[in-house]
């Protein structure tokens, strides 16, 4: 078996509107690379983790993204080559593979207002030609001050906590991180490909490098190419053995 997880909103991007259609593509593509990995696996999961569900209720892009991926047939398919049928399944995440009787129902969390903003100086930002009433950096920063500020613009009624919202996932990469280390040590999994640019995924992944070294399981990054100064990790974690793919 190989187990494709999929960091959603990490490494997709999207809009409220999309049909989400485009899944279609990118399944296809990952399905090519779990055969790289096994050609004779007989079974491919994808694992789809992000902020699906808010107060116990689907949210509106899970359903959609739900709804695109139940008219995908692709399984089971004919491995031509190996002359095997290949089964599989994909999922939205909302429990985790080693409790699955606990369903994680608030993955999403709206909150009205922005939060407490800090400035990066102490007065004005540098070459700001304006003053702390016209300046919109600062406004803002007083604006931010408590959810029940009021809009500085005389007569207006709007206050901070009217005027924002604030909606951010909750758990998803936690949840993550417990499938990457579950899978690592299931003998039933030959390989496992975590599709996300998350710095915050590389320590569960590094463990899950190590358990699979006792059974000669393959472990994936794929990541899309960002240069920066925390590339030369990267080098580091491909001597351990995790198998980086550059999107």
């Amino acid at each position: 078996m190989i187990s494709i997880l999929i960091d959603f909103d990490n490494f997709f991007s999207y809009s409220s509107t999309d049909d989400f259609n485009w899944l279609h593509t990118e399944f296809n593509e990952l399905i090519n690379q779990a055969f790289a990995i096994d050609r004779k696996t007989d079974f491919i999961s994808f694992r789809l983790y992000g902020g699906w569900m808010e107060n116990g209720l689907q949210t509106n892009i899970a359903f959609k993204i739900q709804q695109a991926i139940s008219s995908f047939k692709f399984f089971p398919l004919f491995n031509k080559a190996e002359r095997i049928f290949v089964h599989g399944n994909i999922e939205l995440v909302t429990r985790l593979i080693s409790i699955p009787n606990m369903e994680w129902d608030d993955t999403v969390r709206t909150r009205l207002g922005i939060p407490r903003l800090r400035l990066a100086g102490a007065g004005l930002p540098t070459g700001c030609i304006g003053t702390n009433e016209s300046c919109p950096v600062r406004i803002l920063y007083r604006f931010a001050e408590k959810k029940t500020k009021k809009c500085p613009v005389g007569g207006c009624p709007a206050t901070n906590e009217s005027a924002f919202k604030v909606v951010e996932q909750k758990m998803v990469d936690t949840m993550l991180s417990c499938d990457i280390i579950s899978l690592s040590e299931d003998q039933r999994v030959n390989g496992i490909i975590v599709v996300s640019d998350d710095f915050d995924l590389l320590p569960p992944i590094v463990m899950a490098v190590e358990n699979s070294k006792k059974q000669s399981k393959q472990i994936v990054l794929l990541k899309k190419r960002l240069l920066s100064a925390h590339d030369t990790i990267f080098g580091r974690l491909e001597s351990m053995g995790l198998k980086i793919m550059w999107r």
